[in-house]
Order: structure tokens, then sequence, then C-alpha cells
């Protein structure tokens, strides 16, 4: 069976802007309570055994992208499999395009949220340089901020390698369970 383009690129916007939003959320969020832990540290009344409030907001953050990942992945292929039955009548498997379109969301996702991650480790590792020069001058050779930003985009090509296999997954289920009842094909 052919995939259809225009679904194809429905279910990959779909994941596509849900990943973008949980993830962009949730690296700021990080990014925020590792600058206060690192002004923690720093104080000179630093309790060790005090919690922070970051930390309940970021567990909720982990569950939530990890739920994400599901909603977009099998949404994709949803949206696939319902656009593609208003295009056209269904006579085979829909499977393939719900992979197509999860695996080009995802990716695209992963890329742009590890570019994002390299712009905003930025004033983490500034913070940090400043902070405690003398740490970062030792562990990085003063180069932190550059080491910080290149590991960030290295990472988001490969997130969205492993992110692309992980939508392709979710987007055949998606597709398998999101055809329209009218749409299903009877034996003939």
């Amino acid at each position: 069976m052919k995939i259809r383009t225009e679904p194809m690129l429905g279910g990959a916007a779909f994941s596509f802007v849900i990943l973008l939003v949980v993830n962009l959320t949730g690296i700021f969020l990080t990014m925020n309570a590792a600058i206060n832990i690192v002004e923690d540290l720093m104080s000179p009344n630093y309790d060790p055994l005090a919690s922070t409030s970051a930390s309940s907001l970021l567990y909720l953050m982990s569950c939530l992208s990890c739920i994400s990942l599901l909603v977009a992945g099998i949404g994709a292929g949803v949206v696939y499999a319902r656009q593609h039955a208003k295009i056209e009548p269904i006579t085979g498997s829909l499977i393939g395009g719900g992979a197509a379109s999860g695996a080009l969301g995802f990716f695209i996702a992963g890329i742009c949220v590890g570019v994002a991650a390299g712009l905003m480790v930025i004033p983490l590792m500034n913070q940090l340089s400043a902070a405690a020069p003398e740490l970062t001058a030792s562990m990085y050779g003063g180069s932190a901020t550059s080491l910080g930003v290149l590991s960030s985009i290295m990472y988001g090509g490969c997130y969205g390698i492993i992110y692309a296999l992980i939508g392709a997954v979710l987007g055949m289920i998606g597709a398998a369970i999101g055809v329209p009842k009218s749409a299903k094909t009877t034996p003939a």
C-alpha cells in the first residue's frame, strides 16, 4: 500500500508539536532547577538534607514526558489512519504510513530539542563557570560552555535517531487501532 504524503505530514505535525512543547518545557524547568542547585551548592548555608521544591516539579515533568511519548506516537498513527480514510478507501494495512508519520515527527522533534538544549545550556555553564571557576577550569579546560553546547547538539542527533525508532513503533500501533470503523474493509 502506498503511503500518502498529506496524512503522513499531519501525523508528523501532531507528534512534533506535542513532543516539542513537553520537551522544551522539561528542558527549561531542568535548567532552572540546575541553576538553583548550583547556587545552593555555592551558598555558605547549604544544607544537603533540605529538599527542594523543584524536585517534585521535575518528577511530575518526567511522568508527563513519558505519557507524551505514548500520546504523540500513537496519536501520529491515529491521525495518519483517520486522514488517509478521508482521502481514499482503505484497501490494506496502514501501519507503514503510521510508522513513517511517527518516525518523521519524532526525528524532527528530537533534533529541535537537541539544538534548543544546546542553546539553553549556555546560561547554565556560564553560571557554573562564574560560581566555581577553578572547578570548571580543571574539569573542562576553561571551555565549559562550548563543550556543553556541542554535547547537547550531538545528543540531539542521537536522540533524534532513537526517537524516530520509538515513533515508528508507536505510529504503527496508532495506525492499527486508528482506522475508523466505517473505513475498515470486509473480507470478500
